[in-house]
């Protein structure tokens, strides 16, 4: 039989529990977990304009995407994943691009990454 005590006592614990679990969980939806799908639209031989729109409709933001910026690459990252492209300074299209695999990545990694 359960007591009036112990009842409010587990009320507040599974109460608490739930409510960490549910910040939690908002707090870990805002992370980008991939940027693959971003990386996947860059083409070889698209303009740089065309990139740029790319990277900044995926809230990626580099040397590409600063405003009246001439850097020839873009390295931007995920969790799992470094990501870097390259335009040519004359054509002024992507020339390269490249993606690299990070070593495994534990949840505190994931939170240390959100910041």
């Amino acid at each position: 039989m359960w007591t009036i005590r112990a009842a409010i006592k587990w009320g507040i614990a599974v109460g608490l529990l739930l409510g960490m679990a549910l910040c939690l969980l908002a707090f870990v939806s805002r992370i980008p977990l991939s940027r693959m799908a971003a990386y996947d639209r860059l083409r070889v031989g698209m303009t740089r304009d065309e990139a740029v729109q790319v990277l900044r409709s995926s809230q990626i933001e580099c040397g590409l995407t600063e405003p009246g910026s001439d850097a020839p690459s873009c390295r931007f990252s995920d969790p799992w994943r470094f990501y870097a492209v390259w335009v040519d300074a004359k054509a002024r299209r992507v020339s390269r691009k490249r993606v690299s695999m990070r070593k495994p990545v534990s949840f505190i990694d994931l939170l240390k990454f959100s910041h």
